[in-house]
C-alpha cells in the first residue's frame, strides 16, 4: 500500500494507519512488514465541502474543534457533527479492523495527514500522530534513491 510502504524502518511493528486526505484510509500492515488490506472513505474535508456546495443555506466552515456537542448556531452544530461524527467513523473502523486483523494482539495505530492532529490526537484508539509519516517516507525513498545513483 501507499501507505506503509513510505514508512517503512519509522514503526518497526503490528500496525494500522490511518491518512487523513481527500479520502481517509486506513492501512493494515502485519508485524512482519506486509499488507494486510485496508478501508477507504471519504475524506473529511470533501464531506464538508459536500454539504456547503450541495445546500443553499448551509455555510463553509474552516474545521476546528467544537467546545460542545450540541451547537446553538448552523455553524456550531455543522461543526460538532463533522469533527465528532468524524471521530465515530474513525472509531467504527478502528475496531472492526482490530477484530478482524489483529483479534486479541495489540496493534499501534498512527495517524497522518492533513487531519490527523485535529481528528486523531483526542482518540485514546490513536497510538500516534505523524502528520507528515507519508512525506518523510518520500524523503527517505528519495535519498536512497540519490544513494544509489551515486554507487553506480
Amino acid at each position: 500500500g501507499r501507505w506503509h510502504g513510505t514508512q517503512e524502518g519509522v514503526y518497526g511493528c503490528r500496525r494500522g494507519g490511518v491518512e487523513w486526505g481527500t479520502a481517509v484510509t486506513f492501512d493494515v500492515v502485519s508485524a512482519e512488514r506486509s499488507y494486510i488490506g485496508g478501508v477507504i472513505a471519504p475524506g473529511l474535508e470533501a464531506m464538508t465541502s459536500y454539504l456547503y456546495k450541495r445546500t443553499a443555506l448551509l455555510p463553509e466552515l474552516s474545521l476546528a474543534e467544537p467546545r460542545v456537542a450540541v451547537g446553538r448556531s448552523t455553524k456550531a452544530a455543522m461543526m460538532s457533527g463533522e469533527i465528532f461524527g468524524y471521530r465515530g467513523l474513525v472509531k467504527e473502523i478502528l475496531a472492526r479492523i482490530a477484530a478482524e486483523a489483529f483479534g486479541k494482539k495489540k496493534a499501534r495505530i498512527v495517524a497522518t495527514g492533513g487531519y490527523a492532529r485535529l481528528i486523531a490526537e483526542k482518540m485514546p484508539e490513536i497510538d500516534a500522530v505523524h502528520p507528515h509519516l507519508t512525506l518523510e517516507g518520500l524523503r527517505i525513498v528519495g535519498n536512497l534513491e540519490s544513494v544509489r545513483q551515486k554507487t553506480r
